[in-house]
């Protein structure tokens, strides 16, 4: 059966002015129809851990991966390839992804 796990990280800037990605929280959904879902689900648990309305206030960007579930352990299917779901100043929440944009590394290249 495939999962999904979605850290949330807010974008930070070091001493010495390096950019780096701090993990404010990760959320596991076992069960989702599909990915747009398992980031709903996860959104809104993050949302409920955290007793906030929105998870960009504590995070800017958040990455989902698809994990493949043996038993109780948990192995990931894609390392290397993770869904970017980014707050969208433009949209309003509850769109089709609740007002964050979808881009995917392999077309930022």
């Amino acid at each position: 059966m495939i999962s999904y796990r979605v850290t949330f990280f807010k974008n930070l800037v070091n001493s010495s002015g390096h950019r780096f990605k701090c993990p404010q929280g990760t959320v596991e959904i076992r069960r989702a129809r599909n990915l747009d879902r398992a980031f709903q689900a996860a959104e809104r648990r993050y949302e409920r851990q955290k007793k906030i309305g929105n998870w960009t206030l504590y995070a800017d960007v958040a990455e989902l991966e698809t994990v493949e579930t043996d038993g109780n352990s948990l192995h990931l299917v894609e390392p290397a390839s993770h869904e970017h779901f980014m707050a969208s100043p433009c949209e309003r929440r509850g769109a089709i992804h609740r007002g964050y944009s979808v881009s995917h590394p392999s077309s930022a290249l």
